[in-house]
């Protein structure tokens, strides 16, 4: 239900992919002629939390060889202006694409990462272009026990800091290691009694939120939704 096969877009795919391999510093060197030829395409439904409805694509490329399992799935995500722009300083040009100002920041903060990351125009619109990884396995944080989920939180935090880290890689917006700009602003005990009380506040907000909606429910106020389906 979420995969929709769209092969008669497998033409206008091709020539998007063309563009997005002239474009992007994806590696175009050592790989087989047909390397980046359009097999399929469908579209995704039904991804994203803050993308959610916008448009999402699966495109099937050859890869090493006509072998099925050398195929190499690129995902077209549709990106939109960022929601922090106008609150913070930018040094790009206001011309820049959407999907390009995300793959810059992807550049600057993940050490080898994506190799096909990129962007791509179709139809007017700005789309990232990634890897749709088969080893990609969703975290489901219910079926976690509260020593699990420490660890799991350790691991997140050690990938966002090394991304803050590298925030002063190659943008020329701040002068100085980042590093110790941020440690400077986190000085104990301040920033961890703040992000202690914001982490219970906004606990007691959902659960607040979950109670008034359940109220609503009872209520029939989603009844329509229901007639809907």
């Amino acid at each position: 239900d979420e995969i929709v096969p769209h092969t008669k877009d497998v033409v206008q795919f091709q020539a998007v992919v063309d563009a997005y391999k002239k474009t992007n510093a994806v590696n175009n060197d050592d790989v087989a002629e047909n390397f980046y030829t359009v097999k399929d395409v469908a579209v995704k439904k039904d991804s994203g939390t803050a993308s959610l409805g916008l448009d999402r694509y699966f495109v099937l490329i050859q890869g090493r060889s006509e072998d099925p399992a050398d195929g190499v799935v690129l995902e077209f995500k549709q990106a939109r202006r960022t929601a922090l722009h106008g609150l913070a300083p930018n040094e790009m040009s206001d011309d820049i694409e959407k999907a390009e100002e995300i793959v810059e920041a992807h550049d600057i903060h993940l050490v080898g990462g994506d190799p096909f990351y990129g962007h791509a125009e179709l139809d007017d619109r700005s789309f990232l272009v990634r890897e749709r990884s088969p080893f990609k396995e969703d975290m489901d944080v219910d079926d976690l026990d509260a020593k699990e989920m420490r660890t799991y939180a350790r691991i997140c935090g050690k990938a966002l800091a090394q991304t803050h880290a590298r925030s002063d890689e190659d943008t020329g917006i701040m002068e100085g290691d980042a590093e110790k700009r941020i440690l400077s602003s986190i000085t104990p005990p301040v920033f961890v009694d703040d992000v202690v009380r914001f982490a219970k506040t906004a606990a007691k907000r959902v659960r607040r939120d979950y109670k008034l909606f359940k109220k609503d429910h009872a209520c029939g106020a989603f009844n329509f939704v229901n007639s809907q389906e």
